[in-house]
């Protein structure tokens, strides 16, 4: 059993799938996932889209849908028991999910860490008591498990392996009915529906700004599989500025803007990857923002940030998420080509703490090898999370 709870867990959880099945074809995968995992062949119970907020507030007013998947969950792994359950991120969910199969027997690998390097460090104990095996993608994270006595191993980080492109730059700019010589400009306001709330218009206004400034740009707004089309097109249509929605090739897009403003989150990682400068911007409800402001011990929100241990990219958070700021800092990064270089040069340090590509092979073969603890002659019935 596979359970994720948010877009890049489902693109993750994919990639476990298809490294299993390599190596054991008749593996049956169940759980809760996305669009991704369903292709990579996995039942599915709940969807994502049902359960993917973020804050503390969006989850209580979420709070009967996760409530429902969490129930159903519980019960299958009772009536239904499987040999390993593979938990990715959504800690909130998926450490409710691990007590109950410690409770019943079934081992847990736990792929990508909760945070608990910037909140909810009490997480650990948790961790300790139900978890058999930790797989980060970070590599500080090594050293709190290893220090806590739990089984942890450094699989590298996935988007490694799954940030590519195949079309060149001409093949591109063709595709998606671009101009060459214009400036591109990527607007990525986030996957959740609550960060396509707070976050779209004040893209599309500082996207308006930057456009009065400097006419010959072009913006571009590369749509996540999980995210509601509706949603964004009756927001861009309300827009004076012209904006580019795009379903397909989003890593080739990425690569081709000069500049993205991106919400905080996997996306920024995946910018870095790309070589492509960014600014990153994160809004959130009020009571949300005032108990992280309590509670989350972090100097820096983006994972660019938080691994180069210093600021390489610029961070709007709440009331500095503002149009005018927004768009003056996009047009500093895209005239500014000293800085740019610099910013270029950080990513590359940043790839390379990230290891080796590999992720999603190195956590199957975690995960078969739990399997075969319980089940040495059975075939491995994998409910993914």
């Amino acid at each position: 059993m596979i359970v994720a709870g948010e877009l890049s867990g489902d693109l993750y959880g994919a990639g476990v799938i298809d490294a299993i099945r390599k190596r054991t074809p008749e593996a049956e995968i169940v759980g809760i996932g996305g669009p991704q995992m369903k292709m990579s062949g996995a039942e599915l119970y709940f969807d994502i889209s049902r359960l993917a907020v973020v804050g503390i507030w969006e989850v209580l007013t979420h709070g009967r849908a996760i409530w429902q998947a969490l129930r159903y969950i519980t019960h299958q792994l009772d009536v239904s028991p499987p040999d390993l359950v593979i938990l990715i991120d959504y800690p909130g969910f998926n450490l409710k999910v691990a007590k109950a199969a410690h409770r019943h027997g079934i081992k847990v690998l736990y792929y990508v860490s909760p945070q608990i390097w910037a909140w909810h460090k009490g997480r650990i104990k948790q961790i300790a008591e139900y978890v058999d095996m930790m797989a980060v993608i970070l590599p500080f994270e090594e050293k709190l498990y290893q220090e806590a006595g739990i089984p942890v191993e450094f699989v590298g980080h996935p988007l490694t392996e799954q940030v590519t492109t195949c079309l060149s730059t001409h093949e591109a700019l063709t595709r998606f009915g671009l101009e060459p010589n214009r400036p591109v400009i990527g607007l990525l306001p986030g996957s959740r529906r609550a960060e396509i709330k707070y976050h779209l218009d004040l893209l599309l206004e500082a996207a308006r700004m930057m456009w009065v400034a400097r006419p010959e740009l072009q913006f571009i707004l590369p749509v996540a599989p999980s995210v509601d089309r509706r949603s964004l097109e009756a927001g861009i249509s309300k827009s004076e500025v012209p904006v580019k929605l795009v379903f397909e090739q989003r890593y080739d897009l990425m690569r081709l803007a000069s500049v993205v403003i991106c919400a905080s989150g996997t996306v920024t990682l995946e910018a870095a990857l790309l070589g492509t400068p960014m600014v990153v911007i994160y809004r959130f409800n009020w009571f949300t923002y005032l108990m992280g402001r309590l509670l989350v011990d972090v100097q820096y929100i983006s994972l660019v940030n938080i691994l180069a241990e210093k600021q390489v990219v610029t961070e709007l958070i709440q009331k500095q998420a503002h149009p005018s700021r927004i768009a003056s800092e996009a047009l500093s990064l895209l005239e500014d080509n000293q800085r740019r270089k610099v910013i270029e040069a950080d990513f590359i340090s940043i790839r390379k703490k990230l290891g080796p590509s590999g992720a999603s092979t190195r956590v199957a073969e975690l995960a078969l090898a739990l399997c075969r603890q319980n089940q040495a002659a059975s075939p491995p019935a994998i409910i993914a999370s």
